[in-house]
């Protein structure tokens, strides 16, 4: 399991490093204001993205651990969802957008931008999170370096082309579009096609696809409501400031993140262990993450300056705002596996809204004086809440489920089995 992850966290280093490399070069090319309207549009997808996945996403990787006879029917719902509903939300929203003057571009393209590049998002979540619940971590390893390496060259190739917003998230579109193809490629290998959709199988995961929905939909919120609030407030150019430091607070999580990926279907497979698992994954976890966060501590500000330019001097206090938030939110995706595998105990929603509503409480607070610094240490905040709720709600939870396991007969010393109370 630590080999799969570290391997994903690898692959997913090179595509940051990669993408990083492409944010350099559009901010610059771009400015903060750009850089934000870019930011903002991508942000918005990622949204619709989110809204619309249904909880699917750890409802395939839940479903697929269980029984991999499973894999047609929920690539079929997955296709579907994704074109479906996916693609009508993110046109709906991008043309309320363009009306509203949120995106700029005409009201007929940036329709059919939205939904093509929702539809294409939400199939390569709902797709990846199906091969690492079957444990094809190389093959979801290759369809993520495809995305981020296929989607940098062709920002880079349309930059230097002197393409405008539009064309930079249409540049965007084909990079996912082509990744979700090789995505679906990848799955249809596995265990044959079949493109009809089935309402029994959605039915038999949607109760914790339901609650999976609403926690992933809280933890998003909770991470993103930051960027409206920082538009509203002070516009394109802080969203931009706010985006590069929010770029390394990304890049700070990669490995927490495809620890978790892996650990997942483990953790629903072994209940027994799932508690000392947890705890481990957390210990290794922290100690990694508290070496990072010193390093870019120290380091951070200054590589942002050289990286983007004086420009963006700003973002350095914005980081390190940010670095407690890192921190935390790292030890909170490890601990939020082990409750995904537990079945998201209705605590958990107690958790997130809580989480939620302190981060719009004090962003409305902060966010109107410090911008994207108010921002980053609202989220260092809540973050760090969060991660002490989640801990607590897990351990309350395995000590219920320790109490409803039937004592064991006493074995002879022998047996080397020891009691399980």
């Amino acid at each position: 399991m630590h080999f799969n992850a570290l391997l994903t966290a690898v692959t997913r280093m090179v595509s940051a490093f990669l993408f990083l490399g492409a944010t350099v070069y559009l901010a610059r090319l771009l400015g903060p204001e750009g850089q934000g309207q870019y930011a903002f549009a991508m942000t918005l997808a990622a949204t619709i993205t989110q809204f619309a996945n249904l909880g699917l996403h750890a409802g395939n990787t839940y479903l697929i651990a269980q029984d991999r006879d499973r894999l047609p029917a929920l690539l079929a719902n997955s296709v579907w969802i994704s074109l479906g509903l996916g693609g009508l939300a993110g046109s709906l929203v991008f043309a309320v957008g363009q009306a509203l003057g949120w995106v700029e571009g005409s009201p007929l393209w940036l329709a059919g931008l939205g939904g093509a590049l929702v539809a294409a998002r939400l199939f390569f979540s709902l797709g990846g999170s199906l091969l690492a619940g079957l444990g094809r971590v190389r093959a979801l390893n290759l369809a993520e370096l495809l995305n981020y390496g296929l989607t940098v060259v062709l920002l880079v190739i349309v930059g230097s082309l002197g393409g405008d917003i539009p064309a930079l998230l249409t540049a965007t579109l084909a990079g996912w579009a082509i990744a979700s193809g090789v995505m679906f490629a990848l799955l249809v290998t596995t265990k044959g096609i079949s493109l009809r959709p089935d309402r029994a199988v959605f039915l038999v995961g949607w109760r914790y696809a339901a609650k999976a929905y609403a926690m992933s939909l809280l933890g998003f919120l909770v991470l993103r409501t930051s960027v409206f609030l920082i538009d509203s407030y002070h516009g394109d150019a802080e969203v931009g400031q706010y985006s590069v430091a929010a770029q390394l607070f990304d890049f700070l999580n990669l490995l927490p993140a495809s620890l978790a990926l892996v650990l997942l279907p483990r953790l629903v497979q072994d209940a027994g262990s799932r508690w000392i698992t947890t705890l481990k994954s957390v210990g290794i976890i922290g100690g990694v993450m508290v070496v990072a966060c010193i390093g870019a501590a120290v380091c951070a500000g200054p590589a942002l300056q050289w990286l983007f330019g004086n420009r963006y001097a700003a973002a350095g206090p914005i980081l390190l705002a940010m670095i407690p938030a890192a921190f935390f939110c790292s030890l909170t995706t490890v601990v939020s596996q082990y409750l995904a595998a537990a079945g998201y105990p209705k605590g958990l929603f107690a958790v997130w809204g809580t989480a939620w509503i302190a981060t719009v409480g004090l962003g409305s607070v902060l966010i109107p004086s410090y911008g994207g610094f108010g921002a980053a240490m609202t989220l260092s905040i809540v973050y760090a809440g969060a991660f002490c709720g989640s801990l607590g709600l897990a351990r309350l939870t395995e000590q219920r489920r320790l109490s409803l396991i039937p004592p064991c007969v006493a074995l002879p010393p022998s047996s080397g089995v020891r009691h399980a109370a």
